[in-house]
């Protein structure tokens, strides 16, 4: 798949329950007229530094898009090397509107686009492809509010150690300025594997939507209050053990509506994400996301809540790009073992 994940900062307001590291300072920010899209954004405070989110496996053609509104120059998202603890890539806002990249911890300068790109104190969207995490064959791709503004090739994109060895990215950092700015909010971010189809480019600077389940399809788990099983799962944000479903048996699937509540008429779906928030409470227990009667490979779970992202880039009961009329969409749980 070439979706390795995606989040509109709607659906929680702890943002270790999504991404695996917190950053220095940041919060969900559900302030009125403050997200993009829907409830919630990313906002970081005084560190620089906001979250990051691994990857399962190591990537060597990626792709990151985020809507970024700051009143202040700086940092935007990293290109993570976690066995080396290095950045391989670097985006930054510079103080003339211009996007500058560069390559390691120390930021050091690769290119830069334009000037002018960035309007300060309004999101814009922005998106940077990198092919090859090298010391010399490095290809950085770089739109700004869908439209493309940086091509180049035969560019530095890692540190010089890696020179021989392997070379790649298994993780991806968002980013702002530091420094207390006034504003510094993210939205709608997505990051996508290059090199596997069928979403190999840039999508566009997508709005992102959280749904919740509003109705049982087919249900073979336990809910908590002992009425319908999709009402102990649709609180946003997740209110852990408040309420909930259970079950123990392998292969128990349960299945939820998920109506296109939200979303504008008419828009296209490029890829859409499953996300189960869960826990084991005793044992060992592994859990996969089931949609349209097809079951993901499952999770091992820990004994503290998560939020296990699924993606899909198409549906895989038709085996085609979503539209509008899958939904509602049939998706849920399942006990893989």
């Amino acid at each position: 798949m070439a979706l390795i994940f995606c989040t509109g900062f709607d659906n929680y307001s702890t943002i270790t329950d999504f991404w695996d590291t917190p950053g220095l300072d940041t919060t969900i920010n559900v302030g009125a007229g403050v997200p993009r899209t829907g409830r919630g954004c990313l906002q970081i405070l005084s560190a620089a530094f906001g979250p990051l989110k691994n990857f399962l496996a190591n990537k060597t053609h990626v792709l990151g898009c985020v809507s970024w509104r700051s009143s202040h120059p700086g940092s935007v998202m990293d290109f993570v090397n976690n066995a080396a603890g290095e950045v391989g890539v670097r985006v930054t806002v510079q103080g003339d509107g211009s996007i500058a990249f560069g390559w390691g911890n120390a930021n050091n300068f690769i290119a830069q686009t334009a000037v002018g790109l960035v309007t300060f104190n309004s999101y814009v969207s922005i998106a940077v492809e990198v092919e090859n995490f090298t010391t010399a064959t490095g290809i950085i791709t770089c739109w700004v509010n869908g439209v493309q503004v940086f091509h180049q090739t035969g560019l530095k994109t890692t540190n010089t150690f890696a020179t021989g060895s392997p070379s790649f990215c298994n993780a991806f950092r968002l980013m702002g300025p530091g420094g207390i700015p006034t504003l510094c909010v993210l939205d709608d971010c997505y990051v996508l594997d290059c090199g596997t189809a069928p979403n190999i480019t840039f999508l566009g600077a997508l709005k992102l939507y959280a749904l919740a389940p509003t109705g049982d399809v087919a249900v073979a788990w336990t809910p908590l209050g002992g009425g319908s099983n999709f009402s102990e799962v649709d609180e946003v944000p997740p209110d852990g053990d408040t309420s909930y479903v259970s079950s123990a048996a392998v292969g128990a699937v349960d299945q939820y509506a998920y109506p296109l509540t939200g979303v504008p008429a008419g828009s296209s779906i490029p890829f859409l994400q499953h996300e189960l928030d869960m826990k084991v409470d005793a044992g060992s227990r592994s859990v996969g996301s089931d949609v349209q009667g097809v079951a993901a490979a499952g999770f091992a779970l820990t004994n503290g809540y998560h939020i296990y992202p699924t993606p899909y880039d198409v549906n895989p009961g038709t085996g085609v790009t979503f539209v509008g009329g899958d939904f509602p969409v049939a998706a849920g749980p399942k006990v893989t073992a």
